[in-house]
């Protein structure tokens, strides 16, 4: 993986923060910003693969709690409860979940689960409500709820047709953090399958949408830059954070399904996360106005987070 600098902070003329990583913004079949060389490059989808899990599951339900199905939540209380709906509604037990056992991911959360409990939970974890989507489709199905996670249980089996039909590349079958499979692939493989969900009109990839749309916060959290996108421009982008660093935001207009995927070689920092957006943002010149109003956007996150005695420095992308 090819990683070249996204940004820097500078206090007077010195460069006194440098950030790593790489940014594409892409619609199909043309690199709108970015390194060519970087599409060959791969990339490990982690939770940028939620979404292609859920559809693979195909569960017929609209509630809210489904939602959690495909998010990286914060733990929050609002996760919680829904996540308690989520097990009374399908009659799974905790005992079942084959994720870690972790404390929240929000500091507020893990302060209070602390206070309550001895030690950390499975529901805990930001993977947790994937977790129990994997279990309702195995009682739904009647097939085995122990072996879930495993590349040769039925539903795993079907997923690696999914992924590979939908990024035509070559995948490389991996294990996630949380012990469910994730996929490696070369960078135009993650954009080309992101950029065909949006234009995909089956009746699981509408219930994914209507549920990332009407319920943003519960796909990730407050104070959450993926939720923030969803949320705030509702209609227009869905964003998806994930591990170590890799952010997603999508475009829904089929017409002009833009892709913006970033990475940050030092791995999970909301605020460089923002800052390596607005990077790619600043230096994009399409003329797309949905990119436009993306950009408003995030200048407007960025105002929030940066240094008042520094200054923001774009990296030229050659």
């Amino acid at each position: 993986m090819h990683f070249y600098p996204l940004y820097t902070l500078n206090r007077g003329p010195i460069a006194e923060i440098t950030v790593y990583g790489y940014s594409v913004i892409a619609e199909p079949e043309r690199l709108i910003l970015g390194r060519h060389e970087n599409m060959e490059d791969p990339i490990i989808l982690r939770s940028l693969g939620k979404p292609w899990q859920f559809l693979n599951l195909d569960i017929d339900n609209h509630s809210d709690f489904m939602t959690l199905g495909f998010a990286s939540h914060s733990g929050q209380s609002i996760h919680q409860q829904k996540l308690a709906e989520f097990q009374k509604h399908y009659e799974i037990s905790a005992d079942l979940l084959q994720c870690p056992a972790v404390w929240p991911m929000d500091i507020k959360a893990k302060m209070a689960a602390k206070s309550l409990n001895d030690e950390p939970k499975t529901i805990f974890h930001p993977c947790s409500g994937k977790h129990l989507a994997h279990l309702a489709k195995c009682k739904i199905d009647a097939i085995d709820t122990k072996t879930y996670l495993q590349p040769t249980h039925p539903l795993q089996k079907k997923l690696l047709s999914l992924i590979q039909k939908s990024s035509e590349v070559e995948v490389m079958h991996l294990t996630d953090s949380c012990g469910l499979p994730t996929f490696g692939m070369p960078l135009k493989g993650a954009l080309r399958m992101s950029q065909k969900l949006v234009k995909d009109d089956s009746d699981a990839a509408r219930r994914l949408f209507e549920l990332w749309k009407q319920f943003p916060r519960l796909m990730g959290g407050i104070n959450r830059l993926d939720s923030d996108i969803s949320e705030d421009l509702c209609g227009f982008f869905v964003a998806k954070e994930a591990a170590d660093g890799l952010f997603l935001v999508q475009s829904l207009v089929p017409d002009q399904p833009i892709t913006i995927i970033t990475k940050l070689a030092g791995g999970y920092h909301p605020a460089s996360t923002t800052l390596a957006l607005w990077a790619a943002l600043e230096q994009n010149k399409s003329p797309h106005k949905i990119l436009q109003m993306l950009k408003e956007y995030i200048a407007l996150k960025v105002r929030e987070i940066l240094p008042e005695d520094q200054t923001f420095h774009s990296c030229p992308v050659a």
